[in-house]
């Protein structure tokens, strides 16, 4: 949505205009299609763009139809060299489409606001940002949204690698010192029957630890709006907790 013109797209999945999508105002009015071979392969596109969709199998069958194919790979950093990279993957996406201009000015204007974005005392202190979903699982070290909390200016309190379940004996002992709660709409913020944010501990933490909502679709895979992720963390002194 962000490298290629509008008309140039013949159709998105199913996904690009739900909540947790951030480019779903944009995936508005196109069409629709399931990552199956025989849709995929009748609609004849000159390239397919895709991560994980339709399974492993499905690779296979496009080329073996004569359908080029450019695989994103799942990212946990912005940019880097040890794995892939958000900026890794819409560099090849952009050589793929021939908008190798048009991602160099995404990446030089993101990489500026945020070098020039200026950090609070208390970022610089290195606060720790608890980033706490509604299903009860929390991001640690390796994942996108950890490279985000740091480029923020923040210390990442989930310490574990990977996505964990909420660490309640630890919050019981040692508090963040500021919470972070990614909201997907009304649909899809309540928390699970059997999800460990409904645990007393944690709505008590909610309640006296400076909470902030956010916009959920800036914190998932990566693209331009990784970047309006580090921005939104960055900013928040300046746009007030929870009421």
């Amino acid at each position: 949505m962000q490298l290629a013109d509008r008309s140039d797209i013949l159709a998105v999945s199913p996904q690009a205009g739900k909540s947790y999508s951030a480019e779903r105002e944009k995936a508005h009015g196109l069409q629709q299609i399931r990552p199956s071979a025989e849709e995929l392969i009748a609609l004849k596109p000159a390239l397919i763009v895709r991560s994980y969709g339709g399974g492993p199998p499905l690779l296979s069958r496009l080329e073996a139809a004569g359908l080029d194919v450019v695989t994103i790979p799942w990212t946990t950093q912005l940019s880097g060299t040890e794995t892939a990279s958000v900026l890794e993957g819409m560099n090849a996406l952009a050589s793929a489409l021939g908008a190798d201009g048009r991602a160099s000015r995404i990446a030089s204007r993101g990489l500026d606001r945020h070098a020039s974005a200026p950090q609070s005392e208390t970022q610089a202190e290195g606060r720790r940002l608890l980033y706490l979903t509604a299903g009860g699982v929390v991001a640690g070290p390796g994942t996108l949204v950890d490279d985000v909390i740091t480029r923020a200016g923040y210390r990442n309190y989930q310490t574990r690698p990977g996505w964990q379940a909420v660490p309640l004996e630890r919050l019981v002992l040692e508090k963040p010192d500021l919470i972070v709660v990614p909201r997907f709409g009304p649909a899809d913020d309540r928390p699970g029957r059997w999800s460990a944010a409904r645990h007393p501990h944690v709505q008590a933490l909610l309640d006296h630890v400076p909470t902030y909502d956010v916009d959920g679709s800036l914190f998932t895979c990566g693209g331009e709006h990784t970047f309006r992720a580090i921005e939104t963390l960055a900013s928040l002194d300046q746009q007030g907790e929870r009421q």
